[in-house]
This record gives structure tokens, sequence and C-alpha cells, in this order.
């Protein structure tokens, strides 16, 4: 299976940048991604930095001298065009840890590809948010979670917050609540 991985930006001082990544996946049918194919895709973690790696049953771990890294793959799931091409494409949440407290969410796009899902692109979410559900809307992806308000504890998120995202040029990118393709 080939693998590609493409930096598209990252950000520097600590912040983790928008990723796109090319990581091949599995045969499915050219209109339609079955989610168990989700499950068994190749992701690259980018808030940890881990990958690429072939989850088994939605979930990959490593243990190492650093300690016990994972990635997992989350409820809830959204399928939809999402690349304007009329193949069904997948939004998931990758749940990391890289073996410190930290679990790191990060919203994934995997692109439906002449029928094999391709990881494409994925932007971080933020450290210990709860992500309540995830939606297709007109080619854009609505995140609904709560995240930490400036006085909330690691462990402890409060602010309710509705985020879309769509795809540009292959990256995942914030859009406007009014945003179209």
């Amino acid at each position: 299976m080939q693998t590609n991985v493409r930096v598209v930006s990252r950000a520097v001082a600590g912040v983790v940048g928008v990723i796109t990544l090319g990581c091949g996946g599995l045969s499915t049918s050219p209109n339609s991604l079955p989610p168990d194919a989700l499950g068994s895709g190749l992701y690259c973690a980018a808030s940890t930095g881990v990958g690429p790696v072939r989850l088994e049953n939605g979930k990959w771990s490593r243990e190492d001298t650093a300690g016990k890294q994972t990635v997992t793959l989350a409820d809830p799931k959204g399928q939809g065009d999402l690349d304007g091409d009329g193949d069904e494409d997948a939004a998931v949440v990758l749940v990391s840890s890289g073996g410190g407290s930290g679990t790191f969410y990060e919203l994934a796009v995997v692109i439906n590809d002449q029928g094999r899902p391709v990881h494409t692109s994925s932007v971080p979410l933020g450290d210990r948010v709860k992500v309540e559900s995830l939606g297709l809307e007109s080619a854009r992806i609505r995140v609904k979670m709560v995240v930490h308000d400036e006085d909330d504890a690691a462990c402890c998120p409060t602010l309710p917050v509705d985020r879309f995202y769509r795809l540009q040029d292959g990256a995942l990118i914030e859009a406007t609540p009014s945003a179209s393709r």
C-alpha cells in the first residue's frame, strides 16, 4: 500500500497547524465509504505527531520508553460529499495521546478516492474537549463541542461552541456558519 505524506502548513511555537496527508486506505465501492472502512483506515494523528498508523477496530496503540501512545476513532462520524465529486466522503474525530496527561481531539477528513478512503486533512479541536455532535451541512462540517473557558480546569471544559470547517484546495479550514463552498 502506498503512503504519501504532504505537509500543507504547520504552525510553530507549540501550536499544531493544519496538516494535509494522504494515507492510503481500503477498497470500497466508488460512491460510498462503509463505516467499517473508517475503523481500519490509515491515519496520521497531527495532534501528537503519531502516524501514519493503521487502526484496527478503530484503535491503535504503541508502548515505548516515552509511555503509551494511542489513536482512537471516536464517535460521532459524519458522511457526505465534502469535495464535490459526488462520492460519499467522511468526517471523523480522532482522539490521541502521546503518553502524557493530554487527550487531544482532532477533526479528520477521509476522502473517497475512487473507492479508497484516504485521510487527507486534519485540524486540532483541542485538549480534553467534549465533542457532542458532528454533522455535514452543504459540504461543510459542523462540530458541536464543549471547550475550555478561561477559568476552566483542564479536566472540565464548560463553554459550548459550534465550529464549522470546509475543504479548500485539499486543506481543512475553519469556515463561518453561513459560508458556502
